[in-house]
This record gives C-alpha cells, sequence and structure tokens, in this order.
C-alpha cells in the first residue's frame, strides 16, 4: 500500500475534498468518486484499581490502528461504529481489587468494500497481594483493503519481580508508526526484584513509558513521540524532534500531520499530562497524569487516582489503601480523508 503522502501534494497529484473526524458512531455518504483513505483507532482498556494493605494494579492496553485505502463512487455510504473507552474503576472494598474494564471494537463497513476493524485493548489485571503482574494486551487490528496497516497497540505495564507490591504500571499507547507490536508503545514495566511503591508513566507513541529497573522510589515519566522515558526517572520523554518537550514545533506539524492531527509531541514527566502522543507521567500522592492523543495514562500510587488514556490510549492502574479510582480508557476514533487525483 502506498503512503498517504504519495496522493496529498508533492508528487502525487491529489488533493483532500474532505477530512472528517469521528468520536462518535454515524456514516459518510461519498460526495463524489476519488479515493477514500480510512482510519480505524480502538478502544483503550482502563486500568485496574486495588485497595489493600498489599497489592499491583496494572494499566490498561491501547487499542488497535487500521489504515487503507479504497476507490470509491458518488453516494457510497460508510458506516462508523466507535468503540467505547474502558470505564474508570471505583473499588471501595479495602481488601481487594477489581480488574480493568475491556476498550471496545472500532468498525468501519460499507457495501460491497471489505471491513476495517480495529480492535479495543484489554483491561488492567490486578493482584491483591505481592507478586508479578502480566501487562493487559493491546487490541488488534483486522480486515481492509488488501496491502492495508495493521499494528497492533501497546500494551499496559507488566510486573516481574517476585517479591513487587503496592505499586502500579501505565496504560499503553497507540501504535500508528508500526513499531514493534505491543512493546515499543507499552506501558512502563517495574522489573526491579523487590519493588515496593512504584509506578510508572504511559506509553507514547514512539516509545514506552520509565522503567523501574533498580531501587528508586519514584514515579516515571510518560513515552513520548521521539522515544521511550528515560528508565528510573521522573522526565517525560522527548517529541518527535528529540526535543524534551510536550509539544512539537508549528514547522513539524506542517510536515507531519497527515491526518490534520497532532500525535508529535512529548511525555508528561512525574504527575503531569503527556502532549498529543505523549503518555502521562506517574504520581505517587498526586494523580498520574492523563495521556496525549493516541497515548496512556499514567500510573498511581498512594493517593490520586489512575491518569486517563487519550484517544484509543490504556488507562493507568490506581493502588491504595482506602478507595481506589483508575483511569479510564480512551474511546475509539475513525478518520476519512477522500481524495480526488488531478488529470
Amino acid at each position: 500500500m502506498s503512503a498517504l503522502s504519495d496522493f496529498l501534494g508533492g508528487g502525487g497529484g491529489g488533493f483532500p475534498l474532505l477530512c472528517r473526524h469521528n468520536n462518535t458512531s454515524g456514516t459518510l455518504t461519498i460526495p463524489a468518486d476519488g479515493t477514500l483513505v480510512r482510519l480505524a483507532i480502538g478502544a483503550g482498556g482502563s486500568g485496574a484499581a486495588v485497595s489493600n494493605a498489599a497489592g499491583l494494579a496494572g494499566g490498561g492496553g491501547s487499542g488497535g490502528y487500521a489504515l487503507d485505502y479504497l476507490n470509491v463512487l458518488t453516494g457510497d455510504v460508510f458506516t462508523h461504529t466507535i468503540g467505547a473507552g474502558g470505564a474508570s474503576i471505583v473499588n471501595a472494598t479495602t481488601t481487594g481489587g477489581t480488574a480493568g474494564s475491556a476498550g471496545g471494537t472500532t468498525t468501519v463497513t460499507a457495501s460491497g468494500y471489505p471491513s476495517l476493524t480495529a480492535n479495543g485493548g484489554a483491561g488492567g489485571a490486578f493482584v491483591a497481594a505481592a507478586g508479578t503482574l502480566t501487562g493487559a494486551a493491546g487490541g488488534t487490528a483486522t480486515g481492509g483493503a488488501p496491502g492495508a496497516l495493521l499494528f497492533t497497540g501497546g500494551r499496559g505495564g507488566s510486573v516481574t519481580g517476585a517479591t513487587s507490591t503496592n505499586s502500579t504500571t501505565g496504560g499503553g499507547a497507540v501504535n500508528p508508526f508500526g513499531l514493534t507490536a505491543q512493546t515499543a508503545t507499552r506501558g512502563g514495566d517495574i522489573t526491579y526484584a523487590s519493588a515496593n511503591s512504584r509506578s510508572t508513566g504511559g506509553g507514547g507513541v514512539g516509545g514506552n513509558g520509565g522503567d523501574h529497573l533498580a531501587a528508586v522510589v519514584q514515579p516515571t515519566g510518560g513515552g513520548g513521540a521521539g522515544g521511550a522515558a528515560l528508565n528510573n526517572s521522573t522526565a517525560g520523554s522527548a517529541n518527535i524532534i528529540n526535543q524534551i518537550s510536550t509539544t512539537a514545533p508549528p514547522a513539524v506539524l506542517a510536515s507531519l500531520s497527515t491526518f490534520l492531527l497532532d500525535y508529535f509531541a512529548g511525555g508528561g514527566s512525574s504527575a503531569q499530562p503527556g502532549g498529543p502522543g505523549g503518555g502521562g507521567g506517574a504520581g505517587s500522592s498526586a494523580s498520574g497524569g492523563a495521556g496525549g492523543l493516541f497515548a496512556g495514562g499514567g500510573g498511581c500510587f498512594n493517593s490520586g487516582t489512575g491518569g486517563a488514556g487519550g484517544i484509543g490510549g490504556g488507562g493507568g492502574g490506581m493502588f491504595t489503601t482506602t478507595t481506589a479510582t483508575s483511569g479510564a480508557g480512551g474511546g475509539g476514533f475513525v478518520v476519512y480523508i477522500l481524495l480526488r487525483k488531478l488529470g
């Protein structure tokens, strides 16, 4: 499949007749013959919530990413169904936990054309004791025209230290650049052998949230469009041109924003929201930061809430000894761009 840039400007010889963003279900009637680009994003899963003397709460997985293009005719009707983000979990009991909710599936269909499907991410898992935790899976993508781009979303962060406790992980991010499935845009992992009172940042579209690899008790930052967050650090990750910033310069946006969307910013530092495409920073005595567009929310322990995922992103997990509230998963999304070839 050709890149979208082959149709827009430059040597492609085409121009857009319409560009429509959709976060609610509906239809599109094609106003003129042309080439229709379809982008579908599945919804993110919410983080788990644990209220207990000990335990682990994982972030949710992000939704899948599906992109294709079709030659269409005037009057064709496309129907899109937008997946709902996994709902925030409120766990009021002080003796257990509740797993996160899965994100819903986003589909685009039309008579005579192949369906395009982006599945939702799984809800975060929990353990109401010391132990390990497997990160929630990102959503897959299926269907589309031949050559469709189908990318699995980033998973929620995992915990592998056998005696880890009182800790949370960030949610995964959507994978629009087609990086290594599940892992490159995941929430931060906790791998220190006996981690206690840790939280990790949410994944960004270009790299994972910061990992906990050593005996450093501080929340980690969120991944960004420019790569993964630093390990064992509160700093957020870089934007698409490797600046530590939760924004991207206008000149960059003008050249890269193929869907009239900005997802090229950096991740949030501790407890701060990510910019568009950047994961939220993890929190401890403050809530986890929200994920930017397509990115995961940061995990949180002690007090506050898990960070919400941006569109398609997984929500962060929450651990406390009182009522725990996790981050919600971001809802699904559909973009249509109709192009007409010149000449």
